[in-house]
């Protein structure tokens, strides 16, 4: 877990859940129709990286299954998370973030989002200011 003391972060914490972030804040979600297949004391999150795949869009006889447009739409309805990995790349605005909670259909719908490369690479996973003022979602990490 990333904490306010800017001290390297161990792998140990890492693996706890440091860049799972973004619970979709809806005052009224959709109610979740999807079985519980597993015990809530130990959830399990199933999801894929990215979920924009050409591929994805057609079936055997290469008929459209959805259009472009509703891919993240037809994702979650499937899955309860996704990696995001564009953020490894480039940092994008927080309206960009804001913008993925309000699409998430429901509060539980998980956004795990890569370190970014100037995280992970050139400051050797150290926190510092210089990360903390990069990273521009740093109040949703906190």
């Amino acid at each position: 877990m990333i904490s306010r003391n800017h001290s390297k972060v161990s792998n140990t914490d890492l693996s706890k859940n440091a860049f799972v972030m973004m619970m979709n804040s809806q005052s009224n979600p959709p109610k979740d129709s999807r079985p519980q297949l597993f015990s809530s004391n130990c959830p399990i999150l199933c999801g894929t990286s990215g979920y924009s795949y050409r591929r994805w869009h057609t079936g055997p006889t290469n008929q459209n299954y959805y259009p472009d447009k509703n891919e993240f739409d037809y994702y979650s309805t499937e899955f309860n998370t996704v990696e995001v990995n564009s953020t490894f790349y480039n940092i994008p605005p927080e309206s960009t973030f804001k913008g993925w909670a309000k699409k998430a259909p429901r509060p539980s719908f998980l956004y795990t989002v890569k370190a970014n490369k100037f995280f992970t690479h050139m400051k050797k996973l150290n926190i510092d200011e210089m990360w903390i003022e990069r990273w521009e979602v740093r109040k949703i990490l906190y």
